[in-house]
């Protein structure tokens, strides 16, 4: 894995930074998305490899589009799936008969023997490594249900697979088949799923892993929640979960009703949502922008 950041100019003499990867472990394909900027070169600097000192990059592609898209920062806040191999993500831990069987797509095909990913409880756990560092704040799961037994389990995030922080606590619920999760929003690269009690066995069993939820069924399970209660571990004065969704909403809107108004009337202002929260060097969490103010200011 690698950590960079990008940097563009018009002259060769002026750059400014468009991507700060600096802080973030990522792998494969890198899907950046920015406010439109004129730039005749680009700089993409490495900045650390976790197998040696040389810093490889394959192939680039550079693109103008009308995509609605949402950003913290140079953040991708994306509402579609992105722990899927289709967005070049893996599962570095886990043990399954098929390879990465927790995020290719099919929650159909599972029995007794095959289609899930599983971990022995009390030791390890399965762990998915995204592609890139994104701000996401939902997650759903399918427990292996082919009987009628439950399990217990939490979720931790982190940035560089070294400081983990908890996101889900369900280690005292009893839990089968779907779960959908909602928590604190927070800069995620690495997801790991621990399992604390079977009631069937020793071993804990899952399916299908999405991160974020699917945006239609998010959105449905939103307008059922009256209230919302996360129980993740995040900093005081982070941004809630409420406040996110509350900016996050247009964006689902446009997914959810596959609106074409607003990426085809040519409106950059409308495509390009900029979040109003701020991002801290030393964490991981999502605060108001306002904050930055009062920092600078202090």
């Amino acid at each position: 894995a690698y950590s960079y950041y990008v940097e563009v100019s018009a002259d060769d003499i002026t750059w400014t930074r468009i991507i700060d990867y600096r802080a973030y472990l990522c792998r494969s394909w890198q899907k950046l998305y920015f406010p439109p900027v004129v730039a005749t070169s680009i700089r993409i600097v490495g900045t650390h490899n976790t197998v040696n000192k040389v810093f490889h990059l394959v192939s680039m592609e550079v693109y103008y589009i009308q995509k609605p898209f949402a950003l913290v920062r140079d953040i991708l806040a994306p509402a579609q799936n992105v722990a899927t191999l289709e967005a070049s993500a893996i599962v570095s831990e886990g043990v399954s008969r098929v390879r990465n069987a927790l995020i290719n797509g099919d929650y159909l095909s599972y029995d007794w023997d095959s289609g899930y990913t599983c971990h022995q409880l009390g030791s390890g756990g399965i762990v998915i490594q995204l592609c890139q560092p994104y701000v996401v704040s939902s997650m759903r799961l399918l427990l292996w249900d082919c009987d009628n037994r439950s399990y217990s389990y939490y979720i931790e995030t982190s940035c560089d697979n070294i400081t983990w922080s908890k996101a889900v606590d369900k280690q005292n619920t009893a839990c089968r088949s779907w779960e959908i999760l909602t928590f604190a929003p927070r800069i995620v690269v690495y997801i790991r799923i621990c399992g604390m009690h079977n009631t069937a066995n020793e071993v804990f069993h899952c399916v299908h892993f999405e991160c974020p939820c699917r945006p239609d069924i998010l959105k449905s399970y939103m307008s059922e929640q009256t209230s919302i209660l996360t129980t993740d571990e995040h900093e005081e004065n982070s941004v809630t979960y409420d406040e996110y969704c509350k900016s996050l909403e247009p964006l689902l809107d446009i997914l959810t009703c596959n609106s074409s108004s607003t990426a085809d009337n040519g409106s950059l202002v409308q495509t390009h949502i900029s979040l109003p929260f701020m991002i801290k060097s030393d964490s991981a969490g999502i605060y108001p922008s306002e904050q930055e103010n009062d920092e600078n200011n202090t």
